[in-house]
């Protein structure tokens, strides 16, 4: 079976928690009477709520965006999603220039092209 990535596991968990705090809500909500624990618990599980839903909205958009690569770091040698323009000097494809690890500058930096 293939582990999930990184990604994928942190959209799961912010969906778990913000769907928990969202119900804890709503059960709360749904009370004829609350004490002021209960008020304020209210209050706790309405902002992971909020802040959840904004953690899973930057999730999407940065995997929209590209922000999250699609190959796992531990493959530095994958070289299937690279641009192969021609080098006008030698004639040949263009190769990345590769950091001291041996690993592409934009894995380094975290993005893939400025």
């Amino acid at each position: 079976m293939k582990r999930p990535q990184i990604y994928q596991q942190l959209l799961i968990v912010s969906v778990l928690f913000t769907a928990l705090s969202g119900g804890a809500a709503i059960h709360l909500a749904s009370q004829p009477q609350i004490n002021p624990q209960q008020s304020e618990l209210f209050q706790t599980f309405k902002g992971l709520f909020e802040k959840g839903v904004l953690g899973i909205g930057g999730l999407v958009l940065g995997k929209m965006t590209g922000y999250f690569p699609d190959r796992s770091p531990s493959d530095p040698d994958d070289d299937s999603d690279q641009d192969h323009n021609t080098d006008q000097s030698k004639g040949g494809p263009a190769r990345l220039r590769r950091s001291p690890t041996n690993a592409p500058a934009r894995d380094i930096i975290g993005s893939r092209a400025f």
